[in-house]
């Protein structure tokens, strides 16, 4: 039966290839009567709401960022074959536009693309077609999965007793659940309002309405809604008698919304009846009217009100929609310029609206829910005085969307498996010392329950903390170093709220400090000793404030010191044993491997070092295979993951572009305020660096500790050209002062590490003003109400912390003496105890190769960069101690079996070598 559910629920998710139709764009040379030329401007092809690509397009000549075809360039060219689920190709139109034909499959059709003034239509791509060899792959797959099933059912329903073969199937069902769970799970697309109130066009004044956004929780954002913009007879009433009402706009409609997600070709007769109701949206810019024809009645026509350039006197352009909708026994056909869009993928979280509420002079007749990115509308449900529910729009999936419902599932997944680590270290605690273990358990607990009580919801990091949220919300991706972080949110939001991060993560950093303390006990520590060391790490560094804080560099570091634990806890039990790792445990390796990786790219510098730990020993020939294959896995995630999570290749180059080029830039501008650099390297290092910043200005406000952005300066993202004249001039002004450079580099590196005196110490001559390391920012011991606000849209249940004066006192508390330099030390210390403790050796190695990267480029000093430190870092002392005298254990114990002695003293010795090694923990 396990067999069977597991086949079916692969089959349901198994992977299925498309093939792309064939899409041809056609110069007719035809044109309207009253258009200039007979051109055709492509925009790009990609989602509704989403970046446009003409990347692949050819036969047409370039135009910036479109080309265009014209009687001098190729007649027909095809459309390339990477559009994605839903996708549409956007023309801009305008006076010189003509008639373009469109050729899919068996499929033609012809758009006049003219209109008195610029802008563009969205003509919608054919869906994707299954491959041919979809089908015999799916089966084949299947049938894999399932053998391989059914031959892990037998061997687990052969050992009964091991825990970790019923908490990893566990597991398995969990993620599969979750991920058929999430089949339809898609992004809520910005807040999209549009209000049809035809009675408010009586007043002689314009007048504003204001849209309430709610969550579940409570209400937060405050917008201006405009309901002005109408005419004294800008309704029709359609009485019931007639089945189908006929539009006829005097120009093409820029998009068509329907109740589901139906295409209809522009042309500029539609068709309304009660069963299809539309809205039909049309440049505000335009004069336009409407020929209403029915089959009884003669045609009426409705003429469009003149709209202001902006819907808020801001800079948000005005809309004017066109709508026919059923109403009492007809249908109304109607304008509407009242229309709000909030919400981007840096402006502010709306996943998790739930509900409206609208202050408004009177009631409207219809609020609708938009979607522009599924080109479909809904009507908002009245749940209160002036309350509406705010319904979900299924939207086509995007990869995006794909890639959230599997680290969804994965995450899921790893949750069930941390049953593992907490029975092993129940079982430690139930082998020693029950008064030194139940200390130890009573420490990290309190610590546990005082880090949640404090934190909750979480420590909020500002607007770095709310993009991910952000994004979560219109389904957009961004790299951050990698798009790990921006999964991780969502996966946490889909699972439950965004509070199980701070839990999840108090959980783990918990456990591995719990796990570390009962090791020691283990190989002889005396208890008050480790207790002492506990309540040290927990009170005297920032593991607290690390835990607890909702940031990218804060999750990264959890994930780096549990993986760090993880592979210290295998070495010292398998391969100071000269045991072979079982294949579980590989696997395990590869996947959180690869999850740190997609946090962070430059965390591969700390992961490759610990998983060489198993390349070698005893049965070196199996493990170097899995090690090589692991590491290709590591090596191949990032390019494989990233363009595919990423649907629009130029935005992630520019991306990536944009995150290496911030790392060069700060040493090298400190060097042209130092002013030692000679006349003519200073000309040439004012000149690449210009190609991306404003020299002067970034001269004038530079400091060790700030990052200096392309867009603090009035400067685009550099081309690929100009980051790699920035590289180069990076390594040459390297080379060829290499103690400026090392000064510089050193005083950033110190500030990170909260050694603000000796930085400025290191860079007094370049600097006269005092600097400091950026402050750790909380905002929800903040009074920003903006901020608060964003926070309650990111889903939190309140933007305030249960205990908010001890909160503070707390976080003032732990960044006085969240210091990483000792860790630094201690690291470079462990590197010379190779041969007595190399498990620990080769974790502070890790940590040093890290500290490296940092060292030479990392962009400013911010505390949570390498805030493994405070975790990881923080244990190395009692790791080396417990390493040691493990090694010296087995040692001992080793040379005694090796001694004569009778047969009795043998036995007992061998019994007590067996007991050591079953004291030690199954990881």
């Amino acid at each position: 039966m396990t067999t069977i559910f597991f086949a079916l629920a692969f089959w349901s998710a198994a992977p299925a290839f498309h093939t792309y139709p064939t899409v041809t764009l056609t110069v007719t040379g035809e044109k309207g009567e009253s258009a200039k030329g007979a051109e055709v401007w492509v925009l790009g092809t990609g989602h509704r709401s989403g970046p446009m690509s003409v990347k692949g397009f050819e036969g047409w000549a370039p135009r910036d960022n479109a080309i265009v075809g014209f009687e001098g360039t190729k007649k027909t060219i095809l459309v390339p074959p990477s559009w994605p689920d839903g996708g549409v190709i956007r023309f801009a139109t305008g006076q010189y536009a003509g008639i373009v034909e469109i050729a899919a499959n068996e499929y033609h059709s012809r758009i006049d693309l003219y209109s008195p003034t610029g802008n563009s239509i969205d003509v919608a791509l054919p869906d994707l077609m299954p491959a041919d060899f979809s089908m015999p792959f799916r089966i084949a797959t299947t049938a894999l999965f399932a053998w391989s099933i059914l031959l892990l059912s037998v061997r687990a329903s052969k050992l009964a007793t091991r825990l970790q073969y019923f908490v990893g199937f566990a597991a398995a069902l969990t993620g599969v659940l979750v991920w058929l769970g999430t089949a339809k799970m898609s992004a809520a697309g910005p807040v999209e309002l549009l209000i049809v109130s035809p009675d408010m066009a009586t007043a002689t004044e314009p007048r504003r309405a204001t849209a309430y956004l709610g969550t579940r929780h409570e209400y937060a954002e405050t917008l201006p809604l405009p309901i002005d913009n109408y005419a004294n007879q800008q309704a029709y009433h359609v009485p019931n008698t007639t089945p189908t009402v006929s539009l006829q706009p005097t120009i093409t409609p820029l998009a068509i919304f329907n109740p589901i997600d139906i295409y209809r070709s522009r042309e500029k007769a539609l068709e309304c009846n009660h069963g299809r109701p539309l809205i039909a949206e049309f440049d505000p810019k335009a004069e336009v009217g409407v020929k209403i024809s029915t089959e009884t009645a003669t045609a009426f026509e409705l003429v469009a009100p003149k709209v202001s350039t902006t819907a808020d006197n801001s800079s948000t352009p005005a809309r004017r929609y066109l709508v026919c909708l059923p109403y009492q026994d007809g249908l109304l056909v109607a304008w509407s310029g009242a229309h709000l869009k909030y919400g981007g993928a840096w402006t502010a979280p709306v996943g998790a609206v739930q509900r409206i509420r609208l202050d408004a002079p009177d009631t409207p007749l219809f609020v609708l829910r938009m979607s522009s990115g599924s080109s479909s509308f809904t009507p908002l449900q009245h749940i209160g005085k002036n309350e509406y529910s705010y319904p979900a729009i299924p939207s086509p999936l995007t990869h995006a969307d794909q890639a959230r419902r599997f680290a969804t599932s994965l995450l899921a997944a790893l949750c069930v498996l941390l049953l593992l680590p907490i029975f092993e270290v129940c079982k430690l605690a139930r082998r020693y010392c029950l008064q030194a273990a139940g200390s130890c358990l009573l420490i990290v607990g309190a610590w546990m329950v005082f880090t949640v009580s404090v934190g909750w919801p979480a420590f909020f990091g500002g607007i770095d903390a709310i993009s991910p949220f952000s994004l979560h919300g219109v389904g957009g991706m961004d790299l951050w170093y990698g798009v790990g972080y921006p999964l991780f949110v969502s996966a946490m939001i889909n699972l439950a709220s965004p509070e199980l991060s701070l839990l999840l993560k108090v959980t783990v950093v918990g456990l591995a400090v719990l796990w570390v303390a009962l090791q020691a006990l283990n190989v002889g520590a005396k208890g008050p000793q480790v207790c002492v060391y506990l309540v040290a790490i927990l009170a005297f560094t920032g593991t607290t404030i690390v835990s607890a804080t909702e940031l990218r560099d804060a999750t990264n570091a959890v994930a780096l010191s549990g993986f760090g634990i993880y592979v210290f806890a295998l070495l010292t039990k398998y391969r100071a044993t000269d045991q072979q790792l079982p294949g579980w445990h590989y696997l395990l390796l590869a996947i959180l491997g690869a999850m740190i990786v997609l946090l962070r790219i430059d965390n591969v510098v700390f992961i490759a070092p610990l998983l060489a730990g198993f390349a070698f020993g005893r049965h070196w020939r199996h493990s170097m295979r899995a090690c090589l294959a692991i590491a290709a896995i590591w090596a191949s995630i990032t390019p494989i993951v990233v363009p595919y999570v990423m649907d629009n290749y130029d935005n992630w180059q520019h991306n990536a572009r944009l995150y290496k080029q911030t790392a060069l830039i700060n040493p090298l501008v400190g060097m042209l305020r130092g002013g030692s650099l000679p006349p003519t390297e200073q000309v040439a290092l004012s000149a690449t660096l210009g190609k991306v910043l404003n020299v002067d200005y970034s001269i004038e406000h530079w400091t060790p500790s700030d990052i200096i952005y392309w867009h603090q300066t009035n400067k685009g993202p550099g081309t690929p050209e100009d980051l790699a004249e920035l590289q180069r001039a990076f390594v040459v002004n390297a080379m060829r002062h290499p103690v400026e450079f090392a000064t510089l580099r050193t005083a950033t590196a110190l500030n990170a590490l909260g050694m603000d005196n000796t930085a400025a110490w290191m860079v007094r001559k370049y600097i006269d003003r005092p600097f400091f390391r950026l402050s750790y920012d909380d905002q929800f011991s903040g009074k920003d109400a903006r901020l608060k606000d964003m926070a309650i849209l990111a889903g939190y249940r309140a933007p305030v912390h249960l205990y908010p004066t001890l909160t503070q006192n707390v976080l003032s508390w732990y960044e006085r003496l969240a210091l990483g330099t000792p860790q630094v030390l201690l690291a470079f210390a462990l590197l010379f105890c190779f041969r007595r403790v190399p498990a620990t050796s080769l974790v502070a190695v890790a940590v040093l190769l890290r500290v490296a990267v940092f060292w030479l480029l990392q962009p400013a000093s911010v505390f949570m960069y390498l805030a493994e430190l405070q975790i990881l870092g923080s244990l190395l002392p009692l790791m080396a101690w417990t390493e040691w005298h493990q090694r010296s254990l087995i040692s001992s114990n080793t040379r005694s079996l090796a001694s004569p002695a009778s047969g009795g003293e043998r036995s007992a010795i061998a019994a007590s070598v067996s007991a050591q090694s079953i004291a030690r923990p199954n990881t």
